[in-house]
């Protein structure tokens, strides 16, 4: 098993350039990853580094393919304009 260093807040503050205070109430709020060991506050360093990575997104050859399974694209001769799902909701959009 690999043996990860457990960070203070005080030590969690001063990497995140952020106050005790701070992290107090993420923990308060339960929105940083954290474990109590007889009250006293534990951060473990490998979650915190997994909780700090931008989620990843997909790229938009992976959502055209995607488009493509959900809604196949119909014939030439149908509608000159299709519905096609955006983040933002749903779009018309033109054929060619």
């Amino acid at each position: 098993m690999t043996e990860t260093r457990c960070l203070t807040v005080a030590e969690v503050a001063a990497r995140y350039n952020t106050t005790a205070k701070h992290i107090r109430g993420l923990v308060q709020r339960k929105m940083i990853p954290h474990r109590k060991f007889g009250g006293v506050l534990r951060f473990d360093e490998a979650e915190l580094e997994e909780w700090t990575k931008p989620p990843q997104s997909a790229t938009s050859e992976s959502l055209l393919a995607l488009q493509h399974e959900l809604y196949p694209p119909e014939s030439a001769e149908s509608s000159r304009r299709t519905r096609v799902p955006m983040l933002s909701g749903w779009r018309w959009i033109r054929k060619t």
